[in-house]
């Protein structure tokens, strides 16, 4: 017989909440019926509005594709882990409502990720493609690029690589003019162990780095790319290793588009 435990955690924000009623266990929020997103083998979005405010339901049919669920790999584990990580380094992201997931001994089952709307706001990668960012005053480019570079340069800081930093994985909102970048979505990405070879830690670094670019090149002039790596780096001025990691940078992913 195969032992089954459960896991499921309301957040202290929404505890005595009535979305914490709707959302109130794994079996309730999988019987729960809703707009829906976006499916695929693995997992299934759904959106639900309670109130005023509407809320996406991320359920995962098993923890992780390929033989990954079977020596514990858990990518919803892993989703809501990064999520909650990235508040404790003062980063916007979407709010976590609720999270939790199956196991069965060492085996990750079907589990849940519960988000907030972030209101008013769509994927920059979205925006990039409808050419809103060439619309925007020099000025307003500026503060969003600020908030990318910061965003990147935190993450690095304390070792976390995301391996999927791309603009479809940073929402924009644009209350009065006043633009904010928030970071969702990170299913892959963890902190990296301080022994970790500090040669394959630059080339992971490089590819947060390559991916912002793959969208960047086509919506942002150079003198904006060039102040966002300025920014990163935090340096006024390129010296030689600057000017190495940005060759390696633009040539990522080349033969690879």
């Amino acid at each position: 017989m195969m032992i089954t435990s459960s896991q499921w955690t309301v957040t202290e924000d929404y505890k005595q909440s009535s979305v914490a009623r709707a959302f109130s266990s794994l079996d309730q929020v999988f019987s729960l019926q809703g707009e829906r997103i976006a499916s695929d083998s693995l997992t299934e979005i759904i959106r639900i509005k309670i109130g005023d405010s509407r809320y996406y339901v991320k359920r995962y049919k098993k923890g992780s594709e390929g033989g990954g669920w079977l020596l514990g790999r858990s990518r919803i584990h892993s989703e809501w882990k990064n999520l909650l990580y990235f508040n404790t380094l003062g980063l916007p992201t979407a709010p976590v409502v609720a999270y939790g997931a199956e196991r069965f001994l060492h085996i990750t089952g079907r589990g849940c990720l519960v988000t907030e709307e972030v209101k008013e706001s769509e994927d920059m990668a979205a925006l990039a493609h409808r050419g809103f960012f060439q619309r925007q005053p020099a000025s307003w480019k500026k503060q969003v690029i600020q908030q990318v570079a910061n965003i990147t340069r935190t993450l690095h800081k304390h070792r976390f690589i995301h391996l999927d930093l791309k603009w479809r994985n940073l929402l924009l909102t644009n209350d009065n003019n006043i633009p904010e970048v928030v970071i969702i979505d990170c299913p892959s990405g963890s902190k990296q162990p301080c022994f970790f070879p500090k040669n394959i830690m630059e080339r992971m670094r490089i590819k947060d780095l390559a991916c912002l670019d793959k969208v960047a090149k086509y919506t942002l002039s150079k003198t904006d790319r060039l102040f966002f790596y300025k920014l990163y780096a935090g340096c006024l001025i390129l010296n030689e290793q600057d000017k190495l990691r940005i060759k390696r940078i633009l040539s990522f992913f080349e033969g690879r588009e």
